[in-house]
């Protein structure tokens, strides 16, 4: 190892990712499919994907990487439409907010909501006398 490569620093995997934007639709409630890939890509691509699950990390690494996911949580939180945001709220890691958004924008909930939306476009503008399947 030659002179120059011994004194430069060793870099650390971990870095700061609050200044980091991330350009991609804002979670709204009808989109989750495409915002759940493009968050899932986004970590991968950083080396971080395993904050969205439960990850065994070593004793002395554990203080570096909550705050690696507080950081990451944060740029997570920046993607979700403001109308939402009071929802997740009380939610202080990336994966306490990944599970909370897959339960409320999967199993078919999320086209549930685009279905009734529709229906209410149908059904809103008409005065309708009788029951709903007529």
């Amino acid at each position: 190892m030659d002179s120059y490569t011994a004194t430069m620093p060793k870099l650390s995997i971990y870095t700061n990712y609050v200044n980091i934007y991330l350009s991609l639709d804002k979670l709204d409630g009808t989109n989750y499919v495409t915002w759940a890939l493009d968050i899932k890509f986004w970590l991968k691509s950083q080396g971080y994907v395993d904050h969205l699950t439960r990850p065994s990390v070593a004793e002395n690494e554990v203080s570096r990487w909550l705050k690696i996911d507080v950081q990451l949580f944060i740029v997570i939180k920046s993607t979700i439409h403001s109308s939402l945001k009071q929802i997740f709220r009380t939610y202080e890691t990336c994966l306490e907010i990944w599970e909370h958004e897959k339960l409320l924008y999967t199993h078919d909930t999320q086209r549930l909501y685009g279905v009734c939306q529709n229906l209410l476009t149908v059904v809103a503008p008409k005065r309708f006398d009788g029951i709903m399947a007529e």
